[in-house]
């Protein structure tokens, strides 16, 4: 999966599922599964590619630092805050 994103997982996250896996923390995290990274319309609107996608779209629309503007991180976004209902 990994290879899909063109980089590895962060260890710790990687750690993190081989011991817990995906779910919730005290309703303050989710912590999402592994997804193979593809065209949103493949991979769902649930997932790390959607968040990943918020995210980056949230980095496009920041005020940036002037050592920070222009640049464009690497982003695999792996645990949002859940939504209150």
């Amino acid at each position: 999966m990994a290879q899909s994103w063109g980089r590895p997982f962060p260890p710790d996250y990687t750690r993190f599922m081989e011991v817990y896996g995906a779910g919730v923390v005290q309703d303050l995290l989710v912590v999402l599964a592994p997804q193979p990274k593809a065209p949103l319309q493949e991979a769902g609107w649930d997932g790390m590619v959607e968040e990943t996608g918020n995210a980056e779209d949230t980095w496009a629309d920041a005020y940036l630092t002037p050592e920070l503007e222009g640049t464009s991180p690497r982003l695999i976004a792996w645990g949002p805050t859940p939504v209150p209902t």
